[in-house]
């Protein structure tokens, strides 16, 4: 976070009033709370929090994008395509809302 503050051209003017915590451990709370004005988050983090209100993403520049992938074992003995754990589930366009909730971007984009 450090970096992204950097980043944002920002460091100075914050440098006494920054609090580094992670969405998960507190940090969601403490914005919600109104102890810190604002947090920085992985919108999945804080999709549905409650308390708080997603404005917006960061400027390319100083986002950072994780992607995560997903199989299915040929192993499996009664393989169930319907999961949502199944690959075939995670990238059906009928979920693409499933992901926007929960603050994700969509399989293909």
């Amino acid at each position: 976070m450090a970096k992204v503050i950097e980043q944002l051209g920002i460091a100075d003017a914050v440098k006494n009033k920054v609090v580094y915590r992670a969405a998960l451990n507190g940090g969601v709370d403490l914005v919600a709370d109104g102890v810190a004005d604002i947090g920085i988050y992985p919108a999945s983090e804080v999709a549905n929090a409650k308390g708080i209100t997603l404005v917006g993403a960061l400027r390319a520049h100083c986002s950072s994008n994780v992607v995560y992938g997903a199989a299915s074992l040929r192993t499996m003995r009664r393989p169930r395509p319907r999961r949502a754990s199944s690959p075939k589930f995670l990238a059906d366009p009928a979920n693409r809302n499933r992901w926007k909730k929960a603050g994700f971007d969509p399989p293909g984009g």
